[in-house]
């Protein structure tokens, strides 16, 4: 009779191409990897007993980069991002401020390290140079540490972290208390 039913009727199959991730165009990318990997505060490395840096990222779940080092291509483009962008803050728990940096560049390697641009630290030390009160130097930890910073090829931004205690006025202030 000429009636149609449904399944008389062909409906062509449209496909569209499934896109993959890397087939987005890397501005786009960048963006994703920015929004995810950047945090607004910093990245805070910190040494405990046992040697390994530990890593504290406020807000974030431990797990959060893992899904990141799924092939070489994603972690070769997120680390640009991650090392980049953020700011690393080094805490100095244990008083060798160059332990901390030496195990800090053995676990993210040379190349990851030249990407970084932010970094805080504790300010170096100065104390008074032995039977020389009247002159001062650099702790031995402290000239270490300023020459391991030389791996972060490209660091814009080195921010010290300065205590309120000064060993210099404390050292001045206990020699006046000496001699009085």
């Amino acid at each position: 009779m000429g009636a149609h039913t449904p399944r008389d009727i062909y409906v062509p199959q449209t496909s569209s191409p499934v896109l993959g991730f890397f087939d987005l165009p890397i501005k786009i990318r960048d963006d994703i990897y920015q929004r995810v990997l950047v945090v607004p505060h910093g990245i805070y490395l910190l040494q405990v007993y046992d040697h390994a840096v530990k890593t504290v990222i406020p807000g974030r779940p431990s797990q959060w980069l893992t899904s990141l080092y799924a092939n070489r291509k994603m972690r070769e483009e997120t680390s640009v991002v991650f090392y980049g962008r953020n700011c690393f803050v080094f805490m100095d728990t244990t008083g060798c401020q160059t332990k901390l940096l030496q195990s800090f560049l053995h676990s993210v390697g040379r190349v990851n390290a030249s990407l970084m641009s932010r970094v805080y630290m504790s300010f170096p030390s100065v104390k008074s140079v032995k039977d020389r009160p009247e002159k001062y130097a650099l702790s031995e930890d402290d000239v270490d540490s300023l020459k391991l910073l030389r791996q972060f090829t490209s660091l814009t931004i080195l921010e010290t972290l300065l205590y309120s205690f000064n060993p210099i006025c404390a050292n001045e202030a206990n020699q006046d208390t000496h001699h009085s």
